[in-house]
């Protein structure tokens, strides 16, 4: 007896659904467009697709770069070039590291790492002119100097410690 359409286990959640094949599950739950193909199914927080292969999670990106252009080297990750995390479409997809991940991002101006006086946390007491003074200052440190600079400028002497060291204020030059 074969199964009809009619017959096809429709909840995604079902085992019969699950035990389907992979890539007839993936291939119903992607909106094919001229651009992006969108992932319609389960997403991790970050909007990255996801579904069950054999027990085990996949994400659907880096499935779709397998599937098309085979194995992803250890160390590599799969990439979007378009930035739409939902997004498979293997055109729109490229390996690279970390550091070009990281790279690609602050390219596009979506590193969300807001430094000095564009800092929304109102603590930082410090503006990026009040910094280069301070490093200035600390070229030609003598004891004592940390503590001076800390009560001056209103912070502690871990932030005029951090300015000295580079842990803090990296941006800001003297």
């Amino acid at each position: 007896m074969s199964k009809t359409a009619d017959t096809v286990p429709k909840h995604k959640r079902s085992m019969a659904y699950r035990r389907r094949p992979f890539w007839d599950r993936v291939d119903e739950q992607i909106n094919r467009t001229a651009g992006c193909w969108l992932w319609t199914g389960g997403t991790v927080g970050s909007g990255y697709g996801i579904a069950h292969d054999q027990g085990k999670h996949r994400l659907i990106h880096r499935a779709m770069w397998e599937r098309s252009n085979g194995a992803i080297p250890a160390g590599l990750f799969v990439l979007h070039k378009c930035d739409v995390p939902s997004c498979v479409n293997p055109a729109h997809l490229f390996l690279g590291s970390i550091l070009d991940n990281n790279r690609d991002r602050e390219a596009k101006g979506r590193g969300g790492q807001l430094t000095g006086a564009q800092h929304k946390r109102p603590t930082a007491k410090l503006t990026d002119a009040q910094v280069s003074e301070i490093k200035k200052l600390l070229e030609n440190p003598f004891h004592g100097i940390g503590s001076k600079l800390a009560k001056e400028y209103g912070v502690s002497q871990a932030v005029i410690s951090g300015i000295r060291h580079g842990s803090g204020w990296k941006h800001v030059g003297a």
